[in-house]
């Protein structure tokens, strides 16, 4: 046997461990997907009482559960090595953490995640509450000690792991259960008779379905809402499974939007209303996606018409009810709880109903143009093309430049207008709508106020401080020991957070924690989208990316817990891994 026989085999059986290893961390990572999109969103122990603790202690105890099986198969590969190869592959693979070497092989969200990581460990060990910032019990539980296992699932998942349509799939299923469950609280139905259990009406109907919180709920919502609109859009229907799973995405993403009506939480209008905006720089690339998107518009329509719809019916059995002497029938949420969403289905259904008609007219319109120009063009051509390869090609870019055009524009129209009400330009254009763009202390229910008072904590802040934080999930700390009662004497509440996650991680992380932060969810959602037009398997990291936008679009007004924050880790994982694996195959 010669010398170059004997070396090619050699190198084969090293790589055959290797993907060994791969492989095997591979179907690890798939399994726990399948487990954590089940069971994080439905499990629950003991109602809303502990709900924030069922999932708290769920992820990170998964979590550490895959690191340790991870890590247990890295240390049977590195033996087998030693044994079979005299370590000379263990060698190879710790010449790679060189940090010239490391630094190349990671890509953009990596180095941005790294750094992340790096300053949130030097703002624990220097926060002024180095306990309290590790363990965050003084806030949501998001400290340093969670914060180790966001970071252990990202390296997993992003590494290890290849997005699957039917895990997607799976994913959405749990999702529509969980919106068909929201909006049957909504409805007053209870079907668990949790709510119920929740004696004082102020708070009765702040938790709903499995998440508890309703804001929490409509941020988890929108990631689904984002997965299933992505997957409506691209899904191919040239044949029967095509189809079927179009319809379902569809009937999906209604499903979410409605829950999303219902949620009666206003970070639904900044998760849709960013969704709806940035789908077109991915749906409009082909000529399919501009007609999808229509029909996105119109089902969006519909949710809002059907909502309005539903609770009057509600409402109507509810005032029969009474006027027969009988009970109050479904305990359908009072009106001074209802969303902006909600409003708009109550008071103006029927212009809603008249949009609605007029997208389902421009899909029609566009599906026939369509139908006439492919007639023409396969005609024209030798070999004839199949309506679904028609679709499938590219859209020419006039379009894209006119919406990013129009979206700068409504975006300075948007900050002029705040400006010109706090500013005490033309008041009696504002009167109407003071709650929305009168920036005061009872602003977002009491959240002006909120964030006055971290603005102010982080004036005073050291340069350091300014630099790298207080520690995460700090906030808590500072409210309770300098501003207890202010907090009561001027709200009536006391804020363990500041209802804001850009606000939440420049207090907690400084300057450099929040660009690090931010850096990561955006060069991850960038690559994810602009991916999405490489291969069909990037529409997978698209998916995720959009999700990831969505949940950071509510989280202006909302809080960073592990009800939620965990889903969106692993997407945000799942999208930088896809888009990895892409960026390498470009390179070879």
């Amino acid at each position: 046997m010669g010398r170059n026989t004997v070396a090619r085999r050699a190198a084969a059986e090293r790589g055959a461990r290797k993907e060994g290893a791969a492989g095997f961390l591979g179907r690890l990572t798939e399994a726990y997907v399948i487990f954590f999109v089940v069971a994080f969103p439905l499990f629950v122990h003991d109602k809303y009482f502990d709900i924030m603790n069922d999932k708290f202690y769920l992820f990170w105890v998964s979590c550490a559960l895959l690191s340790c099986m991870a890590a247990l198969t890295g240390l049977v590969y590195l033996f087998d090595d030693i044994n079979k190869n005299h370590g000379k592959g263990a060698a190879a693979f710790f010449r790679g953490f060189v940090p010239s070497r490391l630094w190349k092989r990671l890509s953009l969200p990596d180095r941005f995640f790294l750094a992340f990581m790096a300053i949130s460990i030097l703002s624990t060990a220097l926060s002024r509450y180095p306990y309290e910032a590790f363990w965050g019990q003084y806030g949501r539980y998001q400290g340093m000690f969670l914060w180790i296992f966001y970071g252990l699932l990202y390296v997993l998942i992003s590494r290890f792991y290849r997005i699957r349509q039917g895990h997607l799939d799976l994913f959405l299923f749990v999702g529509a259960l969980l919106s068909l469950w929201g909006c049957l609280d909504y409805l007053g139905f209870d079907i668990f008779g949790w709510r119920g259990l929740i004696d004082d009406p102020v708070f009765r109907y702040d938790f709903s379905s499995g998440i508890g919180n309703i804001n929490s709920l409509t941020a988890m919502i929108a990631m689904y809402m984002s997965v299933s609109a992505v997957l409506f859009i691209s899904q191919e229907t040239g044949s029967r499974s095509g189809m079927l799973r179009k319809i379902c995405y569809g009937i999906s993403l209604f499903i979410n939007f409605t829950a999303m009506v219902m949620g009666s939480s206003d970070n639904a209008i900044l998760a849709i209303g960013v969704l709806l905006y940035c789908l077109p720089f991915f749906a409009w690339r082909k000529r399919g996606g501009a007609l999808y998107y229509v029909l996105t518009l119109a089902l969006f329509l519909l949710s809002i018409y059907i909502s309005g719809a539903a609770t009057d019916l509600i409402l109507g059995l509810n005032a029969e009810a009474l006027a027969t002497g009988g009970s109050l029938g479904f305990d359908i949420m009072p009106q001074n709880k209802w969303g902006l969403l909600l409003n708009i289905a109550d008071t103006h259904r029927d212009k809603v109903g008249l949009l609605l008609v007029l997208c389902l007219f421009v899909a029609a319109f566009i599906y026939f143009l369509y139908f006439s120009g492919y007639k023409k063009e396969s005609s024209s051509r030798l070999q004839l093309l199949s309506f679904e390869e028609y679709l499938s090609e590219p859209l020419f870019k006039r379009p894209i430049y006119i919406w990013t055009g129009l979206g700068a524009a409504g975006l300075l129209g948007i900050i002029w207008l705040f400006y010109d009400a706090n500013t005490g330009g033309h008041p009696e254009w504002y009167a109407p709508y003071r709650n929305i763009f009168i920036f005061d202390d009872r602003w977002g229910h009491n959240r002006g106020f909120n964030w006055k008072l971290l603005l102010g904590y982080f004036a005073g802040f050291p340069l350091i401080m300014k630099l790298i934080g207080a520690g995460p999930e700090t906030y808590g700390v500072y409210t309770g020991t300098r501003d207890y009662y202010t907090m009561l004497e001027t709200t009536n509440e006391t804020y363990d957070s500041p209802h804001n996650e850009f606000l939440q991680y420049l207090f907690s992380l400084g300057i450099l924690g929040f660009i690090a932060y931010y850096g990561t969810i955006a060069s991850a959602v960038i690559a994810g989208i602009a991916g999405g037009s490489r291969a069909r398997s990037t529409v997978f990291s698209a998916a995720c990316a959009f999700a990831v936008l969505a949940y950071t679009a509510s989280s202006f007004i909302n809080i960073s817990a592990p009800t939620v924050t965990p889903m969106m880790m692993l997407l945000l994982s799942m999208c930088v891994g896809e888009t990895y694996r892409e960026a390498l195959q470009a390179k070879r």
